[in-house]
């Protein structure tokens, strides 16, 4: 039965996945089962050290004799699962062994011997150093980015951040939702996209505005990839890059593609102001010398200064198109009427287009688009000059058509500008948005229009076309977005003085032709005071005078509209709601900001004399307490 007992434990310990040697110390015989031989590799007879050394886990810290396992259990001291390293004298490979050494007992408590068992976790531990080292690279990797990568939860709160962002230190940033940390401007975009992300489980990349610092606006360009398991978004990875220097660098580009667009038609735009001019200065000339006769014809003075009166609107709205096609730092978007921005265009550019080809115009009812009024100026202009140069310049304009369509399209609205011109060859064509690339002569052109035109509109979110075909024309068709509210505007009621008020007006201009002009509009019913310098007007103040209005100009020497109003804040606080801005534009991102941050209380140059008269009576009669100085009349 004994022998039968020993047979049955030397199976179960052969069977056995794990090592397993025994000692007995009063003979000194050692069991090893096959699977501690085919773990080690041999069965090791007499002392371990001539064939092994033995180290901690860490592979490096050496273990002495008197510390291995099994020889510490012969003294009496349990190892429970140790992990240790073993090398073979001669072997490559290490192997780092699970070690656990007991005591041997009878059922008396007299120790026999000691039991070894191990377990090879070479490969487990082999594959969690691979697993660390490629942590420890990915860690470096996104530690060292270039770009602020955060993984946020599906309700968008940050999880992970691997840099500061928006003035927060990593560990502040952990918690916050993204949204919140955006400027209000720029968080309908973010909510949109990061809604089509989650919801598509797809990568969405959009760029807005990420901060408003001293500096002016930051720009980030953001990429969002969901997280998803199995048909769930549970997170997304946010990559944000600073984006600002390449969107002033932008900036740059698109101004002077504008800007060298206006120069090649500068000779056209100069004779359609020369013209009206002429006939103010003709008409003006020839109303003072009737006015010099005896006897004057009345009826013949006030044609005359009906028409000089007539030319200079003209010259009014050139001057007014212009302005709003050379503002360069102007990114907001908003309603935008596509026929009054096709209208502008055509007036910049019709000195061309007549000499050249027929202008159709095809304009349906069309609701507003979200976009900016200066940049799709510019891209139709860009468009409509393309064509003009597509059509030979001999020949009569009458063989040739250019058509601009302006249409309902299910994803918005449509505008094609068309033309009967040369047409684009294949290989034209597939080169046409590389920047730089231009078949014009050297100096026409700056090969970039083409491109700026196309990302334009894409960051309008709309859809760019081209179609050619080779001495048949090119048709460009831009599809552009509704407006968030497509509905036009309804008038807004006016206030109006219902009896003439009075009220002592003060007017700051460094012209003197607009503080005369201005006096002899405005004299007839308020009391006048004028000056050429903004420090005058503050000497005026400290000195007690009392103005119930101030007009000032926004662009002075010395000191500027914007440094008049700073003071009067700090030492006149009570007048600074009563100062209102007659300006000819605001001509730096500072001078629109600052605008922008006064809204209603400016007025633009050049004035008829019945807008100012009006503007001047609303804000008079709105700091007047008398209940009946204002009545609501529709506009």
């Amino acid at each position: 039965e004994a022998e039968e007992q020993a047979l049955l434990l030397r199976t179960i310990l052969h069977s056995l996945t794990e090592g397993v040697i025994t000692l007995d110390t009063r003979t000194g015989e050692q069991h090893w089962n096959k699977a501690a031989v085919e773990i080690l590799g041999e069965r090791v007879e007499g002392e371990w050290r001539d064939r092994w050394s033995v180290f901690e886990e860490d592979g490096c810290t050496p273990v002495s004799p008197e510390q291995e396992p099994l020889i510490r259990v012969l003294q009496g001291e349990d190892t429970v699962k140790k992990t240790m390293m073993f090398q073979r004298r001669g072997a490559p490979q290490p192997l780092w062994l699970d070690v656990t050494a007991r005591k041997l007992l009878t059922d008396q408590g007299e120790q026999l011997g000691g039991i070894l068992l191990f377990r090879d976790v070479t490969q487990q531990r082999l594959s969690d150093q691979r697993i660390r080292a490629s942590q420890a690279s990915w860690r470096a990797l996104v530690e060292h980015a270039p770009d602020h990568i955060l993984h946020l939860d599906r309700g968008g709160m940050v999880v992970f951040t691997n840099r500061e962002g928006w003035g927060l230190s990593r560990e502040a940033l952990l918690g916050k939702h993204l949204e919140a940390l955006l400027p209000p401007d720029s968080r309908e975009l973010w909510r949109s996209s990061w809604q089509e992300s989650v919801a598509l489980g797809e990568p969405r990349n959009f760029e807005l505005i990420s901060e408003h610092g001293a500096d002016g606006e930051r720009w980030a360009s953001f990429r969002l990839g969901p997280i998803r398991e199995g048909d769930q978004t549970v997170g997304v990875i946010a990559v944000a890059r600073d984006s600002t220097k390449r969107k002033r660098v932008e900036e740059q580009a698109m101004f002077a593609d504008r800007m060298a667009s206006v120069g090649m038609l500068a000779a056209g735009v100069a004779h359609e102001i020369n013209n009206p001019l002429t006939a103010i200065s003709t008409n003006l000339e020839l109303a003072r010398g009737a006015l010099a006769d005896p006897r004057p014809s009345m009826d013949d003075v006030g044609e005359m200064l009906n028409d000089a009166f007539s030319a200079s609107e003209r010259v009014r709205a050139i001057v007014r198109d212009l302005k709003i096609f050379s503002r360069s730092e102007e990114e907001h978007t908003g309603p935008v009427n596509l026929r009054d921005v096709l209208e502008t265009t055509i007036r910049l550019a019709w000195n061309e287009i007549r000499h050249r080809a027929r202008l159709v115009r095809d304009f349906h009812d069309i609701p507003m688009v979200q976009g900016n009024e200066s940049r799709l100026g510019q891209v139709f202009l860009n468009l409509l000059v393309n064509a003009v140069q597509a059509i030979p310049s001999v020949g009569q304009a009458e063989q040739h058509e250019i058509r601009v369509r302006l249409l309902r399209d299910p994803e918005g609205v449509r505008v094609v500008i068309q033309d009967t011109g040369q047409g684009i060859p294949p290989e034209v064509m597939r080169r046409l948005f590389t920047p730089f690339f231009s078949t014009k002569p050297v100096g026409v052109g700056t090969g970039l229009g083409l491109s700026i035109c196309r990302r334009i509109i894409e960051n309008h979110r709309g859809d760019f076309s081209i179609e050619s075909t080779l001495g048949h024309g090119t048709t460009v068709s831009v599809v552009l977005p509704l407006a968030v509210s497509s509905e036009r505007a309804l008038p807004q009621p006016s206030i109006l003085p219902s009896a003439p008020v009075s009220g002592r007006v003060l007017v700051i201009d460094d012209e003197p032709i607009i503080t005369t002009a201005v006096r002899r509009i405005l004299s007839k019913q308020y009391q006048i005071e004028t000056t050429q310098e903004a420090q005058t007007a503050l000497e005026w103040i400290a000195a007690g005078r009392p103005f119930d209005l101030i007009l000032c100009d926004l662009m002075m020497p010395q000191m500027s509209g914007m440094d008049f109003f700073e003071a009067l804040q700090q030492r006149f606080p009570h007048l600074a709601p009563r100062v209102f801005f007659l300006t000819g534009g605001a001509f730096t991102p500072k001078t629109r900001a600052f605008l922008d941050s006064l809204p209603g209380r400016h007025l633009e140059k050049p004035f008829q004399s019945k807008a100012l008269l009006h503007f001047v009576g609303e804000q008079i009669c709105s700091f007047l307490s008398q209940p009946d100085c204002l009545q609501k009349q529709t506009a």
